[in-house]
């Protein structure tokens, strides 16, 4: 029987490449987790500013901004996010009384376009623009609706019978403010 024996030859300089190309990895590796966590900041610091914001509206009572629609979010669980989703469980239910009362008073067969003047992620942005028509004696909604994925709160400004009014309202807006708008049928 004869026995037959691999032979390797490792020289320094497969040694050196081998040692190359392990300081090439560990680099990659920490460059992915430097960018990894540079990503990742700004969210931790938006959950951070988002509970300072929970806790300054539970300090603070004032009544709410009346949402006409909204469509159920899907988040992650947590504390702080667990006490904002049951506030907004109870927005949506007094929402849906809302729209159930409109819509036993109002006709059902009658249009209905309002003017779109923005659409925000933060509410209290919304909020703000909202009270700056509201001042300039205008009916303003806020609608909560999910857009490519992003919550966004939409600020609808009067309640326009036809297309015409709606039309020549959305033009003295633009006039005034520069910035363009959009009419959308509600009903």
């Amino acid at each position: 029987m004869e026995k037959s024996y691999f032979e390797l030859r490792v020289t320094i300089f497969h040694i050196i490449i081998f040692l190359l190309a392990l300081i090439l990895l560990g680099v990659f590796l920490f460059f992915m987790g430097y960018r990894a966590a540079v990503n990742r900041i700004p969210l931790q610091t938006a959950k951070a500013e988002s509970k300072e914001k929970t806790a300054e509206m539970q300090v603070k009572t004032e009544p709410a901004e009346e949402i006409i629609e909204e469509k159920p979010v899907v988040q992650e669980k947590t504390s702080a996010a667990a006490e904002s989703s049951i506030q907004q469980e109870l927005q949506m239910h007094q929402i849906q009384e809302t729209v159930k009362k409109r819509e036993t008073t109002s006709p059902a067969s009658a249009e209905l376009f309002v003017i779109q003047v923005g659409a925000f992620s933060d509410y209290q942005k919304a909020k703000a623009v909202a009270e700056d028509y509201r001042r300039q004696n205008y009916a303003v909604d806020i609608v909560a609706e999910i857009v490519r994925g992003k919550r966004l709160h939409l600020v609808r400004v009067g309640n326009f019978s036809t297309l015409r009014e709606a039309e020549t309202e959305k033009t003295k807006l633009e006039n005034r403010s520069g910035q363009k708008f959009l009419v959308k049928k509600i009903r």
